[in-house]
């Protein structure tokens, strides 16, 4: 090692120190630029709207609170702030405001930055012989507040604190200092012929009484006691978020969402606190106080809030329904005031995001000789790149027009939104339409009775393509084919087509006339991606309308009845043609054909219920009590046929198929009631002492439950303690609020009942598949008879099961809320533990039975890990920033299952019979397979491990690989303001999880696969590989070799924006104006070789399987928001 003299170590630590101090003042020459131009940012940048009739001058300055950061302090012996005014402005600043509402009066005003201070003239006192007084300010623990207001009161003369927190200033002998900082109550302190002081500033509680909705009312965000997560209408804007789900990924602790598909329209999930059920795990979703399955069809710009509602405590209210969660969604409502106009536009290009690698024509052709699957082949020269070839950009536009007003007896907002997007697959087979309506209105009748309503019409038409299938499915062709065969054939055609052609087979053909490539190596339903797009076209129209109105009668102070009626309608269509063509054998329509389906739901609800509050010597109470009943109806219809008259698209109908004969016709009609009693009470003392007790009693309708089990009550029980208003709670501990709060709660789910699954029916039809669409329909049960026609049989269902009942989740909840540094730091913490009994499975009958089992309550599942959410906010001058951060783990497993059942069997992938399965011990839905223990190097064969110490590997030895439940998922989203310009950073992503690659046709030997296989794979010269040789055992591909990390980071969006200045917009005689560009999902990190880490499904049972999931656009976004 090279020796150092005593005087090189003194030099090194001399310029050390240097940079160091060097680094200080360029941070503190930041700084102090953004502090010197802190006093003129926000009232120039800041205009208003009023058009207020005979209000007092106090209802104008809360007007003016409401709707902008300013505060008002004043004195009312003072300041005459209950004189009667009239107020009509459009986009004026604040002074302009000021100066017509005190024109006629006494009243001086002097604005430092949001702090507002009004006196009489007579009072304004001039600087004429005074002194100088300094001073620090400091908050609550003693550190030094960067930045704060110091203004001499009842003048302009003012400054503000520097790095350390002091300050000077020139003043009379009697002045009296205003002291102020957004976070902390404003401070005054009489000079009184001091010179220095040492100020501290106490920390506002405005924070704290945020409100957050809750079941049927809402709550002071200080005093409530389960476990509420909120995403405001912020959180939502600006953003290429095309459904609400998407507000809440990655914004909130607790809560993940699935997305199923990329595709245009497609649906998503969302797990509230893990996977509580083997079947369905979706949450209840309230809109406006009306249950609804469906929510896609709502605008997330029209989006004023999104609760969630995560423990068992805070769901109770909703009983039978909320075992899974809560989503809350309020939509946004007019305000008091002049009519506001706001019309906001985005434009998106999308594209493929993550290309996933596979094998060029070279390395296809040299593994197909080496497995011997295609040996020999003769390379012309072709080498397609069908991922390449199947994608490309496509655009993508939003419109949204509202406008929104009222006075003060009535409000109203009206919105009118579009959405259309082209999905990334070429060609307009991949397109999703919207059109939104929404109406929210509400009329003060008097003092007495206020009344009010909520519409939201909805339509959509989504084009789709066959995705997510490793057989049929457009993304997995696109990888699969072998990359010798051409998109299509441009000029000579190949003597095997051109044999098909001649022989009158409907090959088909591109739309510049050409006909489209036929694989001459790789066979089955694997095709080329631009035929398997064309064999099948799917369009789906959804109409809906969601509507209540209500009324809220309050006969007494403190007391209010309201009755809401709620009605809930939707309407689907799928319509698929599939026009003749021919590719092989295997893959042909020989016949055009036609399908319809229709489904409609009719859905309403009657509540009623109410509440009182009431308070006396510091004891607050909160009293709600009601009842609802709901009915649901369902019904179906589907209907299919071939040959059709005519193969064109204006002949894909069912009035043009040419026989009957070929024609099926089936339906199912559902009728759901329900029935419930809820109460509900508050308690807190003196906002220290926190208690709340609810209970629900639902009865479902004999579709849903047997008669004897209809009825169940959920109970739940919360409390909290807010140490923080304790006398003893030390002030200089650096804390603004402390809480902390415990629950328990009952829950139950109908997610998985209904359809008389419990009931031994006698039926005449059941499910069929269709084998023009592939998918399920109801048809009748046909009997042979001798004469050779048929009759309609009939037979039990299943043997019956009348102890069946709900699925019920019990939960328990500890958190702690916390505030430091006058609320700019918050930390949300909760432990939750939460068990789900009584799953409904399947049963396996007596042999004797001769026909199906009914469900039974046959297991358990365990959901528990913590949540935390971190905030910071805080502002040098113009420039504010805000971070916010959230993080839950999770553990879930499987505790118990009936003993007639050893593991329920999942999802199957090609070969590969049950990849999932569900059992004890394990997590919900775990992958299953063959387990290995590397590659030998001398053989280049995979080591398979003989679980069950047989001596031989077969299925017997399939065994837990992997899960695709993350062991972590989170969020961070960073804000930044500086006089019109804003920046968003939004990142999201989860780590612990596992994907199984089911893009692999083992039964195809000649298609391709991902170069991954090829590049690491084993051979003499690479014995230490990690892929085993091109002979590799089939064992091999229904193993964990199948499965890779699934974790993945995304930055979900970095978008910059612009606000007009006021003294612009004002020429152009148009309000607040806003342009923005953004980069949406347009950079990913993980490991996984696929197209996309967020790869999901549709189906419970195969969560974390890509059979070619249709991946999720990178984005380029441009916005446009303008009010008038």
């Amino acid at each position: 090692m090279k020796s150092v003299s005593f005087d090189e170590i003194k030099r090194r630590l001399f310029a050390t120190k240097i940079f160091s101090i060097i680094r200080i003042c360029l941070l503190l020459l930041i700084c102090s630029v953004m502090q010197v131009i802190a006093s003129t940012g926000y009232s120039q940048m800041t205009t208003l709207s009023l058009d207020l009739k005979n209000v007092s001058v106090e209802d104008v300055l809360n007007e003016i609170e409401s709707k902008t950061e300013y505060r008002f302090l004043y004195n009312k012996k003072s300041v005459d702030v209950d004189r009667k005014v009239d107020i009509s402005v459009d986009g004026k600043e604040i002074t302009t405001i000021l100066d017509n509402l005190f024109k006629k009066s006494d009243v001086n005003y002097v604005i430092s930055d949001r702090q507002i201070v009004l006196n009489k003239t007579s009072d304004v006192m001039i600087v004429q012989q005074g002194r100088r007084v300094s001073g620090v300010v400091v908050d609550g623990t003693g550190i030094p507040v960067i930045g704060a207001n110091v203004v001499e009161k009842g003048t302009t003369n003012g400054t503000i604190t520097d790095m350390d927190g002091k300050f000077s200033l020139e003043v009379p002998d009697n002045a009296t200092l205003l002291i102020s900082y957004i976070g902390y109550s404003p401070k005054e302190i009489v000079v009184k012929g001091q010179s220095s002081f040492q100020i501290k500033l106490a920390e506002d509680t405005k924070a704290l009484d945020e409100v957050v909705v809750v079941g049927y009312g809402i709550q002071k965000k200080s005093v409530v006691t389960g476990a509420i997560s909120s995403v405001k209408a912020e959180d939502m804007m600006n953003s290429a978020n095309t459904r609400p789900e998407q507000a809440l990924q990655g914004k909130t602790s607790g809560v993940q969402v699935l997305s199923s598909s990329g595709a245009p329209g497609s649906s998503m999930k969302i797990r509230i606190r893990g996977y509580s059920s083997n079947g369905n795990s979706d949450p209840l979703y309230i809109v406006d106080g009306l249950r609804t399955d469906d929510i896609s069809g709502l605008e997330p710009s029209n989006i004023a809030s999104m609760e969630v509602l995560k423990d068992g405590a805070s769901a109770a209210i909703y009983g039978a329904e909320g075992g899974n969660g809560v989503v809350l969604i309020t939509t946004k409502n007019g305000s008091a005031g002049k009519t506001q106009v706001t019309y906001d536009f985005q434009y998106t290009i999308q594209s493929l995001g993550k290309t996933p690698k596979v094998m060029n024509a070279e390395q296809y052709i040299s593994y197909m000789d080496e497995s011997g699957a295609i040996p020999g082949i003769q390379w012309d020269g072709t080498d397609t790149d069908w991922v390449k070839e199947t994608f490309e950009a496509a655009p993508m536009q939003k419109h949204n027009l509202s406008i929104s007003g009222g006075n003060e007896k009535s409000t109203y907002l009206m919105s009118l939104s579009f959405l259309n997007q082209d999905g990334i697959v070429k060609g307009d087979d991949d397109n999703y339409k919207r059109y939104s309506g929404m109406f929210n209105g509400s009329q003060k009748v008097n003092k007495w009775l206020k009344v009010g309503s909520s519409v939201q019409i909805n339509r959509s038409v989504q084009h789709s393509i066959n995705e997510n299938d490793e057989s049929r499915g457009v993304i997995s062709n696109a990888i699969l084919l072998d990359p010798l065969t051409p998109v299509e054939y441009v000029g000579e055609v190949p003597t095997r087509v051109q044999e098909l052609i001649d022989a009158g087979k409907p090959v088909m053909q591109s739309e510049n006339g050409n006909y489209y490539g036929i694989s001459k190596y790789v066979n089955g339903e694997t095709i080329n991606p631009f035929v398997q797009k064309g064999q099948s076209q799917t369009a789906t129209t959804i109409t809906s309308l969601m509507g209540n109105a209500y009324m809220d009668i309050t006969p007494l102070e403190g007391l209010t009845f309201t009755s809401k009626l709620g009605i809930n309608y939707f309407s689907k269509n799928v319509h698929n043609y599939k026009p003749e063509y021919y590719y092989s054998g295997e893959m042909m329509n020989a016949f055009a054909s036609v399908s319809e389906s229709d489904a409609t739901m009719t859905y309403w609800q009657w509540e009623n219920y109410a509440s009182y509050v009431k308070s006396f010597n510091k004891h607050n109470f909160t009293l709600m009590a009601g009842t609802a009943v709901s009915r649901r109806d369902y019904k179906t219809v589907t209907a299919s046929g071939y040959p059709l008259i005519k193969d064109q698209d204006s002949y894909a109908d069912l009035d043009y198929i040419s026989t009957q004969a070929n024609s099926k016709v089936g339906g199912t009609t559902l009728t759901d009631t329900k029935l419930s009693y809820f109460a509900r009470i508050n308690y807190d003392y003196e906002n220290k002492y926190l208690f709340q007790a609810t209970v629900r009693r639902d009865a479902a309708g004999l579709s849903i439950l047997p008669k004897d089990n209809r009825w169940g009550t959920f109970p739940a029980l919360s409390a909290g303690w807010v140490i923080s208003n304790e006398d003893f709670f030390p002030e200089l501990n650096g804390f603004s609020y402390a809480k902390i709060r415990g629950s328990w709660g009952q829950n139950g789910s109908l997610s998985n009942l209904g359809k008389y699954s419990y009931a031994s029916n006698v039926v005449s039809s059941g499910s069929v598949t269709n084998y023009l669409t592939w998918s399920s329909m109801n048809a009748s049960t046909l009997y042979p008879l001798a004469d050779g026609t048929y009759a309609t049989a009939s037979s039990p269902s299943v043997l019956g099961n009348n102890k069946l009942t709900w699925e019920t989740s019990e939960q328990l909840d500890f958190g702690i809320d916390l505030r430091f540094l006058a609320d700019r730091l918050g930390f949300t913490m909760d432990y939750y533990h939460k068990t789900t009994k009584d799953l409904i499975t399947t049963n396996t009958p007596p042999l004797e039975a001769g026909n199906s089992a009914s469900p039974i309550n046959g297991g358990n599942v365990v959901n528990k890990g913590f949540d935390f959410e971190l905030t910071w906010r805080d502002h040098i001058g113009d420039f504010k920033y805000s971070i916010a951060a959230n993080l839950s783990t999770l553990k879930n497993e499987v505790t118990y299952l009936d003993p007639t059942i050893s593991r329920l069997n999942g999802a199957s992938v090609n070969k590969w019979s049950s990849a999932t399965a569900f059992e004890k011990g394990l997590p919900v839905w775990y992958f299953r397979g063959y387990k290995t223990d590397g590659i030998d190097p001398a053989t280049g064969n995979v080591n398979f491990v003989d679980v069950n110490g047989d001596g031989t590997v077969n299925a017997n030895d399939f065994t837990y690989i992997g899960s695709a439940i993350p062991d972590i998922t989170y969020g961070a989203t960073l804000n930044m303001e500086y006089k019109g310009f804003d920046f968003t950073m939004f990142i999201q992503g989860q780590a612990g999880n596992d994907i199984l690659m089911g893009i692999i046709r083992t039964d195809r030997p000649a298609t391709n696969k991902l170069s991954l296989f090829y590049t690491d794979r084993w051979t003499p010269e690479n014995p230490n590989a990690s892929r085993p040789s091109a002979t590799v055992d089939a064992k091999y591909w229904n193993s964990d070799q199948m499965l890779f990390n699934g974790s993945f980071m995304k930055i979900k969006q970095i978008q910059l924006g612009y606000s007009l200045p006021a003294l612009v917009t004002n020429k152009l005689h148009i309000g607040h104006t806003r342009i923005y560009a953004s980069l949406d999902d347009f950079f990913t990190f993980t490991n996984y070789p696929g197209m996309d880490p967020e790869a999901s499904s549709s189906d419970n049972n195969s969560i974390g399987i890509d059979r070619g999931f249709f991946p999720i656009s990178k984005k380029v976004l441009f916005g446009l928001s303008l009010n008038f």
